[in-house]
């Protein structure tokens, strides 16, 4: 079986399908707290 997509992986698949879920549920979020919460995991990271 020959990939011709990367739509075509279970990988893309999932992945999309969990960006989708964490975008509507940031959606949610109230306005102050959308911009706050990447910024601070960001923090976390470095």
């Amino acid at each position: 079986m020959k990939i011709r997509s990367h739509n075509e992986l279970d990988t893309y698949k999932l992945s999309f399908s969990l960006a989708m879920q964490i975008f509507e549920l940031t959606k949610t979020f109230p306005k102050e707290e959308k911009y706050f919460y990447p910024v601070k995991y960001f923090c976390d990271v470095l």
